[in-house]
């Protein structure tokens, strides 16, 4: 995908030549230099762009590991929303392997692309399928609510075909990327000045594509965050308007209902933060592929299309944060974890009682530690019966 932005920023796809010039076996009797701007940054600019990468980054693989960490070896944290979650881990740690690094070199050695055709093809695929992805899996997660909160009794996914529900999520993200590792790939050009120019291209008939990029950006893009959205407000609508019982017997109830509000808090707020930070992207991809474009790229344009990008990346070492925020065994997680507790027991060990909803594989907020007295006293004589 970054090969788009790179293909229409390119001076060279930009110029008008006499009619006696070809591009690529040239045949001119004209002197032509290298027609675009050196960019010299300066050694600020250079370690400014490098610590913003290297700490997004870091953040991204560290707190992706933990997320799958927790889950392995935690089998209260083994839920089917946390499997999912699992697989946005692993999607924003291949955003992390394969793009963050690539992406950083080559805007510090423009014009010049370094790695070569085969990581022109794999950088480009992989950041599409990791997006994909994404999008794909957090749209499964807020259907998979959708009905076990207001269906709670119909047929849903559980963790019988959960594995296959995460399969399938991973093929269609390969399919549909597919076709950019067959266009993308490495072009050079020797200007007569002695510059060499290298730079990974997509190349297209422009006809197809438009059409593939308007079907990606409304099939796995637009359409995903309209029915996420409405998910998550019908969700909102029936927890929040729900009032338990106020007899201490039932008190169970109200700590379920209280679970279940604060997971759909956290899925609103990992898909609010997805598309606020991958929404500018795929803007400017649009605009680059159906906008009026100017002969030449503004000065500004190699510099948005650096921020548009980092934004985007950023994602990916956010949302261990989110889950650490706003959920209680998450944190309790990556506290045991970071004091090397899993060493010694193979889960979390809470204070209060196990607060299960509709089905035990449902749960992300599993334990209350904050559980009022009749209901420990509740369980306690249950438990003796």
């Amino acid at each position: 995908m970054e090969g788009n932005a790179s293909t229409a920023s390119l001076p060279t796809e930009q110029l008008s030549f006499p009619d006696n010039f070809t591009y690529g076996n040239v045949t001119s009797t004209s002197y032509f230099p290298y027609p675009g701007e050196f960019r010299h940054l300066s050694d600020g600019e250079k370690a400014g762009k490098i610590i913003a990468y290297m700490v997004i980054f870091t953040m991204a693989i560290v707190g992706n590991c933990l997320v799958i960490y927790t889950v392995a070896v935690n089998k209260k944290m083994r839920t089917t929303t946390n499997f999912y979650l699992t697989n946005l881990a692993v999607a924003d740690i291949l955003i992390a392997v394969c793009c963050m690094w690539v992406a950083l070199i080559k805007d510090l050695t423009d014009p010049v692309w370094i790695f070569g055709d085969f990581m022109c093809r794999f950088n480009t695929f992989m950041q599409g399928v990791s997006i994909t992805s994404s999008i794909i899996m957090l749209t499964v997660i807020a259907i998979d609510r959708f009905y076990a909160i207001i269906f709670p009794l119909k047929a849903r996914i559980t963790e019988t075909n959960t594995a296959a529900v995460i399969s399938t999520v991973w093929l269609i993200s390969c399919a549909v990327n597919v076709p950019l590792l067959v266009v993308s790939e490495q072009k050079q050009w020797e200007w007569d000045d002695g510059v060499l120019e290298v730079w990974c291209a997509e190349k297209w008939d422009q006809h197809q594509k438009a059409i593939y990029t308007s079907v990606l950006f409304v099939v796995l893009y637009a359409i995903p965050l309209v029915v996420m959205m409405v998910a998550y407000f019908l969700l909102a609508r029936k927890l929040w308007r729900t009032t338990s019982p106020g007899i201490a017997a039932l008190s169970i109830q109200q700590l379920q209902l209280k679970a279940k509000k604060k997971v759909i808090k956290m899925l609103v707020v990992v898909m609010t933060v997805f598309f606020v930070c991958w929404t500018p992207y795929h803007v400017l991809q649009i605009w680059l592929q159906f906008g009026i474009l100017p002969k030449e790229s503004p000065p500004y344009f190699k510099q948005l299309r650096f921020v548009v990008l980092l934004l985007g990346y950023s994602n990916s070492a956010m949302n261990p944060i989110i889950y650490a925020g706003v959920n209680e065994n998450f944190r309790k997680s990556f506290r045991d974890a970071y004091k090397c507790k899993h060493c010694r027991r193979n889960q979390v060990q809470p204070d209060g009682p196990a607060v299960w909803l509709e089905h035990p594989h449902d749960n992300i907020e599993t334990h209350s530690t904050q559980a009022p007295q009749e209901l420990r006293i509740q369980g306690h004589n249950t438990a003796r019966a």
